[in-house]
């Protein structure tokens, strides 16, 4: 009867240390889901911001050649 307690408090601590595991995992899982959105982010901003240089030469050119004719 004097070891119940013990081993009642020993699988209280396992069940709580494992709790912090996951819950460290799941948070080191989301930072890695927030950096990964980030890039993608600014992949999508530089894609854009290099889009819209080439539609200004493409309008550039399409007005020289309408000039030209």
């Amino acid at each position: 009867m004097l070891f119940l307690p013990v081993c009642d408090f020993c699988i209280h601590l396992a069940v709580l240390c494992a709790g912090t595991v996951v819950i460290a995992i799941i948070l080191f899982l989301g930072d890695k889901v927030i950096k990964r959105a980030e890039n993608i982010d600014e992949r999508r901003n530089n894609n854009r911001t290099k889009a819209q240089e080439l539609m200004d030469k493409l309008k550039d050119q399409l007005e020289l050649h309408q000039f030209l004719q």
